[in-house]
């Protein structure tokens, strides 16, 4: 990805544990989130440029809601140094505004610094 950032990365105090929407499967733990994309930490590589209808469960409710449901394409995976797991990047594309205020609501309550 040779864009930059426009949104700082905000770490959370939790690790979110992030689905597939409406599967079982497990990609992983939020690593870091912005209003414009994520970063999921899991066990195996995703395929790059393809769009995951995804689902992050809360660490608590917020707003009355225990997930937050987006679509975001996958556009960067590499090796997590810190976890021995895999990093995949992911770009926002597709948010409710309902979901988007629990995005902000997520950094706001759980964010380190």
């Amino acid at each position: 990805m040779d864009e930059k950032r426009q949104l700082k990365r905000r770490s959370l105090l939790y690790y979110p544990e992030v689905y597939v929407r409406d599967t079982d499967y497990l990609l992983g733990k939020l690593g870091d989130i912005t209003q414009g994309g994520l970063l999921v930490v899991g066990e195996r590589n995703v395929e790059l440029d393809k769009e995951f209808p995804l689902q992050v469960n809360l660490p608590a409710t917020l707003y009355g809601c225990e997930r937050i449901l987006l679509d975001a394409v996958s556009v960067r995976s590499d090796a997590d140094a810190q976890t021995g797991g895999v990093g995949t990047g992911f770009r926002i594309v597709n948010i409710t505004d309902n979901n988007r205020v629990l995005v902000n609501r997520l950094i706001l309550e759980y964010r380190i610094a």
